[in-house]
């Protein structure tokens, strides 16, 4: 059946004008109902109160408590009063909403903190399950990165409305139930909760819990409607990733590491990508810059480049040897010493940057970070009572930069991610380094 979506889309390129809207018109139907037989699935969820009013008022208690009393700082992005109301609101309406509609009541509610260490953890068993898409914010839209086998047409394609609902507001609503320290954080984030049905009905975004319709424009900007079905979260899927097509850039290709390095000999670059601060089994992290010391004295280098762009944290502990190595390694590159940046680099990664930016000369290159310089963090994990979510709150703040009150870093060396970039193999962060040799 996926061949047979690909010959029509084949045909369609290449026929005439009037040929082509007949065609387009064909296509669409046909992947709507490909795209009906593959994702209607087994819903079965009950739209009545699995809990109890009463038990949820008391698991609202319990994360308003917990909330009040855990976290250092509760309220420096609101007020107090703000806090209390939307919480007095919620559990006034309790007994008219649904269970995932209290989840999600909470999830906005945690989310008006602006900590991204703090949030709202499970709750599947309220849920049906999620549209088949990956979809990832870049520079120039929001556009599908991965998709099953049988969808696999609409990679690369841009999403311009759901349902009703203009891309960019449909975004805004699902962003004000995400968790964040700041707007790269969402950028990171928000894509996850576009796939919910639960999080789109909720916001008012689908009409049908159990069915929502996409609007995409497709890489040669034609129109392409999908009405789906959510995907229980059991079922296998074939995905394929928008990157498999082309020649994976380097830093794409180790992602599963905890650390990894290369040496480009045609650029002279030592490129090192850190991924998670975290130990990896055989090699400490201390270990692992020990022996990139060991190498540089032995290599023509022109510029060394650290990548924590993917890097989401771990142990802070872990950052000296990091940061040492840096220290050390600013001479052996004459100075050109980049690190680059994203949304995704945050927590302990975040406090690594940070630490770097005031001690160092490095240059940042990439987007500015997903983390704040002062933040929140070393969430403890709290079960609510009745309905077997999780809160994890902030229990400390990272002051690393006293008197700084800026929610990102920025680089300087501004490199933002388009999604041609993405889809073409292209990594415009190296390439930003490569321009300035």
């Amino acid at each position: 059946m996926a061949q047979d979506a690909a010959h029509s889309q084949n045909t369609y390129q290449s026929g005439s004008h009037s040929s082509d809207v007949r065609i387009e018109a064909m296509r669409r139907l046909f992947i709507a109902v490909l795209a009906g037989i593959l994702f209607t699935g087994n819903i079965s969820h009950v739209d009545a109160q699995t809990l109890t009013p009463e038990q949820w008022r008391e698991d609202l208690a319990f994360l308003s408590l917990s909330i009040s009393s855990k976290h250092p700082n509760p309220f420096h992005a609101i007020s107090e009063e703000s806090f209390r109301s939307r919480v007095g609101r919620l559990h006034e309406s309790i007994p008219d909403l649904k269970d995932y509609e209290i989840i999600v009541e909470m999830a906005a509610l945690v989310a008006m903190l602006q900590d991204g260490h703090t949030q709202i953890q499970g709750g599947r068993q309220f849920l049906t399950g999620q549209y088949p898409f990956r979809m990832q914010v870049f520079d120039d839209g929001i556009f599908v990165r991965s998709a099953p086998r049988a969808l696999k047409g609409t990679i690369g394609a841009r999403l311009m409305s759901l349902g009703e609902v203009d891309v960019d507001e449909a975004f805004a609503r699902v962003a004000s139930t995400t968790p964040h320290d700041n707007d790269m954080t969402l950028k990171n984030w928000a894509p996850t909760n576009m796939v919910s049905p639960e999080f789109l009905h909720a916001q008012d975004i689908t009409t049908d819990r159990d069915r929502a319709r996409f609007v995409f424009a497709d890489r040669k900007g034609r129109e392409l409607i999908l009405d789906l079905a959510p995907l229980p979260f059991e079922d296998p899927l074939d995905w394929i990733d928008a990157s498999a097509g082309v020649k994976q850039p380097l830093y794409l290709q180790h992602l599963k590491d905890n650390y990894w390095h290369q040496y480009l000999e045609d650029s002279q670059i030592l490129f090192v990508q850190f991924n998670r601060v975290r130990d990896a089994p055989g090699e400490s992290i201390a270990e692992f810059f020990t022996r990139i010391s060991q190498r540089i004295p032995e290599l023509p280098i022109k510029s060394i480049v650290l990548d924590v762009r993917f890097n989401s944290g771990g142990n802070n502990y872990l950052n000296a040897p990091v940061v040492e190595w840096v220290k050390s390694s600013m001479q052996g590159s004459k100075g050109n010493f980049y690190v680059i940046i994203g949304r995704g680099t945050f927590s302990a990664a975040q406090t690594l940057v940070t630490r770097l930016e005031a001690t160092t000369d490095v240059i940042l290159v990439g987007e500015p970070t997903g983390g704040s310089p002062n933040h929140f963090g070393d969430s403890v994990k709290l079960q609510l009572p009745h309905s077997d979510l999780t809160l994890a709150v902030s229990s400390l703040y990272h002051n690393d930069a006293p008197g700084d009150n800026r929610t990102t870093i920025e680089p300087q060396l501004l490199a933002p991610l388009s999604s041609k970039d993405y889809f073409s193999g292209r990594d415009p962060a190296l390439e930003a380094i490569l321009s300035t040799q």
